[in-house]
């Protein structure tokens, strides 16, 4: 309001807000890899614009913004393009952490349960390709790995997973690394949905 825009130098918040911001703005440029971590809080891969932007909207002074995002570019790695052909890229810490939980599946993977049902779902509003990643998800492996890129229908899929895995009787949850996905998933799927480390928590405690 009017009021509130004369007072602004005058301002306690706005005040500790500018400090903040000046801080925040001394420590990227000091250490420019950690808005890597700060987009992989709510993104598994992003692209240049995305870093750009995140820098821009951090960083007042204009002059400083090329060399922060060269930086960051230097420290970010590349990991393909994306559905659009925009090229992606992921932190190193968080690629990291995806290599070391896909590991932790390498002793198991070996390992079979019984097949759970052969569902009569109606699959008609999957498309083929779809339709071939649900029955592979559905095998009898201990764990099923599906990929695919942002917006290919992975959520979709696994919605019909779900259900296939409900109508057999089991209690299905979901887990990601970050929150955001975690809650898209769970929205998404209609199942309970948290991140790795909120789910370790809970059975640490349950223990």
């Amino acid at each position: 309001g009017a009021y509130a825009n004369k007072m602004l130098n005058r301002s306690r918040i706005v005040q500790e807000n500018r400090k903040i911001q000046a801080e925040n703005s001394n420590k990227i440029i000091e250490t420019p890899e950690i808005i890597l971590d700060y987009l992989n809080i709510t993104k598994a891969a992003f692209s240049q614009r995305d870093i750009l932007n995140e820098i821009i909207r951090r960083i007042p002074n204009h002059e400083d913004v090329a060399t922060v995002f060269e930086q960051v570019l230097n420290s970010a790695l590349f990991v393909g393009e994306g559905i659009n052909g925009e090229q992606l890229y992921t932190g190193e810490k968080y690629s990291k952490l995806e290599s070391d939980t896909l590991s932790l599946f390498e002793t198991i993977l070996s390992k079979k349960h019984d097949v759970l049902c052969n569902t009569t779902l109606e699959l008609q509003h999957l498309n083929e390709e779809q339709q071939n990643a649900v029955k592979k998800v559905c095998n009898d492996d201990k764990v099923s790995i599906l990929v695919g890129r942002a917006g290919a229908g992975k959520t979709t899929t696994m919605k019909a997973v779900s259900d296939i895995y409900k109508r057999a009787g089991c209690n299905v949850v979901g887990m990601s690394i970050s929150a955001v996905a975690s809650e898209n998933l769970g929205d998404d799927a209609q199942i309970t949905s948290r991140t790795i480390a909120s789910w370790i928590h809970v059975w640490d405690a349950y223990e």
